[in-house]
């Protein structure tokens, strides 16, 4: 083809461009899958572009617009590293052609050793238009570096007890360094003979510098024992060294008897060959250090263990024969070499108790002793003698212990050690039996502790029942003053503070005796976290604070544990949080899975405040019973200093912990990790309709935190979800999606935002969407005082904070099938119970009566008996049907409560299996609840009787 024709030249320009192209993308793959990166400077630009980045750092910007300080903030570099990296750049600046660095970045976490060049290009008028830069990993000569001049300060210090320090580069023989404290070192002449030696034993010591080899000599020299010499010249010589590092040995330590300073002690010495990067020379360091004191140690125990044994014997398993090492009696040492059967067989009919011989004989057998070492590594067994301690108190006959134990690992001996264990055993029996008799005195007096706990909560709870009771009575008088009214509030609010520390009191009691028990019961977990929300969130905006309560992962619908417990630890932290919380501050309450498996999952809560603190010196004692902090303010925040040793055992027996963090002050922070079982239910995460659980949902909230939480947990659950942080913003998406024709399915809003708060945006959404897309409001608190104003402003529901993804699927589901409001204001019941007749079996005539007068006051007919037995007898004598539950304390004269109820449960008539009789008594620990439902009762309501539980019990069971 012409050169001249234009096709011509397109075609070589087309093939210079993808030849072009096709080197770029080569020298590209080149540099990724190498350790090298490359970058252009800019100087005066303050950018810095990276040509092709290197795969380790795939992730790293390629462009930089404040440089280099944005890139020295991004790689973490220290000042040192930072200022050396300006210098480098400063110098291309200031006009040199070449600079470079050696610094520490940090990439993902992970900090490596990089050499950075720079070379200037300049322009026309001799100016740096740019500088060409590249990057090397130099991290592993940079470690070897390091770790090269850490032994050579460790050689110049002799740290560790080393008495000598020795090196010399063993690539060439040469550049020997010795530091010593052996003073007799100086002192040796190598002589003819001793060099003659030497090369005997190591013949490339004959190529070994002089210096160097004069240096081993003269360490050689100063070990007596000839064969230990030996090992140590061919050990520690060059070739010996080499030979070692080539198999991949980089280190051996040798033990041997040397002479230090006129004194022959055992030493150790180790040899250790380390790479210089910088020649690429094997460098090889030696250290003795005087170990005299440990191996004398050793055979001083080695001694000692032989002399604590009537006899150290071992059996060689291929041979069967038993060789005696050590034996108090000359008999045992006559069955050096003998057939170990034989040898056991006979010391059995010779020593052993008659009733035990047959018995012995088996235990010693080998096949008996390799069974047992295949379990454990050490077998044990005891037998009797026939020969009597006659120095002991009734000349008890001798009780031995014998021991067996392989040798080594390869299992071909065992050893047997046979010790006198008659005194000790003598006194173990005596022990034993001061035990027993200890044992039986500690359960006596469990029993005598536990009845009279039992007791004394009986005996305190039946005058505050009528305390409590009087006090609900009195307030529902009518015409009685509000300052009397308010009198007698804050009687029932002292007598129910007195109550809790009854009750703490009492339960720590129980922790302490082993008696507290948890249930394993199914819980809703929605359920439970709303319950303590709603003390919360009323308590905090009774004291002024702010409360929080946020879902930081999805959580199961239902577990299994006790869930009363795991509240009563919760609220009791979130309550002190609240009490040492001065107004305006900020109260948060976080709820994570950490994990799950098939049977078990790990919740974690975390309770923050921004309260007064706790002084740290206190912290490792907080969880002690009746600690507090400042008894002085014991008035002013109330409490025993029971709840949190309470919390800290619950969380305890749930398998968990619970610590603190705090800072005098500023506040505090309490994480409690407790394991909790999971449901059947729970092990299907996601049983919602294939519709529901793609619902479009936008979230609406001014807290970032909470938006991601939210979104966490519902695209968790199979939601496609987004969130705007302001009513504007989440207009703006609003409008957006509804032009694209993608419209929300389902809107949440944040009531309390500023700007434009939860209605407002309601209102304004409504307008752009109509009425077919589901609006609902998240709030912490109490939505009766909006409800009006929002449902004109369409809002279809209202939801509580913190949001669970199974909560919206059911609100959504109400909202989609109904369209209507799926939550009524609360409805104040109005108990009236005309018509009902109750028995009330109650000893005590003060409860008895303000029994009758809470169940009068609902219209009840009450009547009065005074034991079970007569209970008995007033259910028996009435018709079937008279009367429509039964009210049963539990101890009373004549006949307790749960023996009239398992009489009533056992009569021939209709009602006798199924009239309700719910206990109400004093008697208020797990095992009386427990006690009481075996016994056939419905129910158990512990004293003092709250009226409105009361109510609502008979009312469930009258339904």
């Amino acid at each position: 083809m012409n050169k001249e024709d234009p096709s011509y030249n397109n075609n070589q320009k087309e093939h210079s461009a993808f030849s072009s192209e096709f080197m770029e993308d080569a020298l590209r793959e080149a540099v990724m899958n190498s350790d090298i990166q490359f970058f252009t400077y800019y100087p005066g630009q303050k950018l810095c572009r990276i040509f092709t980045v290197a795969a380790r750092l795939s992730d790293l910007p390629t462009e930089w617009t404040d440089f280099p300080e944005d890139f020295v903030i991004y790689t973490k570099m220290s000042d040192k590293d930072a200022d050396a990296y300006r210098n480098m750049l400063k110098a291309i600046d200031d006009g040199n052609e070449q600079a470079e660095c050696t610094i520490q970045l940090a990439y993902e976490g992970v900090y490596t050793w990089e050499r950075i060049i720079v070379k200037a290009t300049r322009d026309s008028e001799g100016r740096p238009a740019k500088a060409l830069g590249y990057s090397v990993n130099v991290t592993a000569h940079k470690s070897a570096e390091d770790r090269l001049q850490r032994e050579r300060v460790r050689q110049m210090s002799m740290e560790g007890g080393v008495f000598e320090a020795f090196s010399f580069n063993l690539s060439k023989n040469t550049m020997p360094t010795l530091q010593t404290t052996d003073k007799g070192m100086n002192d040796v002449k190598i002589t003819k003979e001793m060099l003659d030696e030497a090369i005997a034993i190591a013949p490339a010591l004959t190529t070994t510098d002089a210096d160097t080899r004069a240096v081993l000599l003269k360490a050689a020299a100063r070990i007596p024992d000839a064969k230990e010499r030996a090992t140590f010249i061919s050990t520690c010589s060059g070739a010996g060294v080499r030979k070692a590092y080539s198999e991949g040995r980089y280190n051996a330590t040798l033990t041997y008897r040397r002479c230090v300073n006129d004194v022959v002690h055992w030493v150790s010495s180790m040899a250790e060959v380390l790479r210089d990067p910088e020649t690429g020379d094997l460098i090889a360091f030696y250290y003795t250090k005087d170990i005299n004191d440990e191996v004398i140690a050793a055979k001083i125990a080695e001694k000692i263990t032989k002399s604590n044994y009537s006899a150290v014997a071992y059996c060689e398993m291929q041979t069967r024969t038993i060789r005696i090492r050590a034996a108090k009696n000359p008999l045992i040492q006559a069955y050096d070499g003998m057939d170990y059967d034989d040898a056991i067989r006979a010391e059995a009919a010779r020593a052993i108790d008659v009733k035990e011989e047959e018995e012995c004989y088996r235990h010693f057998a080998v096949d008996t002793v390799v069974s047992e070492l295949a379990k454990a590594p050490v077998y044990t067994y005891f037998y009797t003698l026939k020969l009597p301690a006659d120095e002991m108190p009734g000349s008890p006959n001798r009780r031995m212990k014998c021991d067996f134990m392989y040798v080594d690992r390869f299992k071909t001996e065992f050893i047997c050690m046979i010790a006198d264990v008659t005194q000790i055993y003598e006194q173990e029996r005596e022990t034993r039996e001061k035990l027993a008799s200890a044992l039986v005195a500690a359960e006596q007096a469990s029993v005598a502790k536990t009845e009279f706990l039992s007791r004394m909560s009986h005996e305190i709870r039946t005058p505050m029942n009528a305390i409590i009771g009087l006090d609900a009575i009195a307030l529902q008088e009518e015409g009685i003053s509000e300052t009397m009214e308010d009198h007698l509030r804050k009687i029932g609010i002292s007598a129910r503070f007195l109550l809790s520390l009854i009750n703490d009191i009492l339960d720590m009691s129980r922790i302490e005796s082993g008696r507290m028990v948890l249930k394993n019961e199914k819980f809703d977990f929605e359920e439970f976290v709303d319950g303590i929300n709603t003390i919360l969130y009323e308590q905090c905006k009774h004291a002024g604070i702010e409360y929080e309560c946020v879902l930081k992962s999805f959580t199961e619908r239902e577990y299994i544990g006790d869930a009363t417990k795991l509240q009563q630890v919760l609220i009791n932290v979130l309550g002190n949080a609240v009490k040492f919380t001065p107004s305006g501050g900020k109260i948060h309450f976080s709820i994570e899975q950490l994990s799950r498996t098939k049977e078990y999952a790990r919740l974690r809560f975390e309770v923050s405040d921004t309260g007064i603190g706790i002084d740290e010196t206190f912290i490792n004692q907080m969880f002690e019973p009746f600690s507090q902090e400042n008894r002085g303010r014991t008035s002013a925040y109330g409490g025993t200093g029971l709840g949190l040793a309470i919390s800290r055992n619950i969380v305890k027996l749930m398998d968990g912990d619970i610590s603190v963090h705090s800072i005098k002050n500023v506040g505090s922070e309490f994480t409690i990790d407790v394991r909790i079982g999971m449901s059947e239910e729970s092990a299907y995460r996601h049983d919602m309709s294939s519709g529901i659980s793609q619902l479009y949902t936008l979230i609406v909230d001014d807290d970032a935190i909470v938006c991601r939480h939210t979104k966490m947990i519902l695209d968790e659950a199979g939601f496609k979800s987004e969130f705007a942080e302001s009513g504007i913003s989440a207009v703006g998406m609003v409008t957006e999606n509804h032009k694209a024709m993608r419209d929300y399915d389902l809107i949440l809003l944040d009531w309390q935002m500023p700007d434009m708060d939860g209605i407002a945006t309601a209102r304004e959404i409504r307008k752009i969407v109509g009425p077919e897309v589901t609006i609902i409001i998240m709030t912490a608190y109490d939505w009766i005082d909006i409800e009006k104003k929002a449902r004109e402003a369409g809002v279809d529901m209202f939801m509580k904070k913190p949001v669970f993804a199974s909560s919206v699927t059911k609100a959504f589901e109400n909202v989609f099938k109904q369209k209507k409001c799926a939550e009524e204001p609360a409805i104040v019941t109005d108990y009236d119970f005309s018509g009902r007749r109750i028995l009330l079996a109650e000893d005590n005539v003060l409860n008895s009566e303000i029994a009758r007068s809470l169940l009068e006051m609902k219209h009840c007919e009450v009547e009065i008996v005074v034991n079970g037995a007569e209970a008995v007898e007033s259910f028996a004598a009435a018709k079937p049907g008279y009367y429509d539950a039964i009210l049963m304390d539990v101890r009373m004269p004549l006949m307790d409560g749960i023996e009239a109820t398992r009489a009533i449960r056992a009569m021939r008539r209709a009602d006798g299996k199924t009239i309700p009789i719910i206990a109400m008594t004093a008697n208020a620990f797990q095992e009386d609840v427990k006690q009481t439902l075996e016994s056939g009762m419905n129910v158990h309501l512990a004293k003092p009787i709250e009226p409105k539980l009361l109510y609502d019990t008979l009312d469930k069971y009258f339904d």
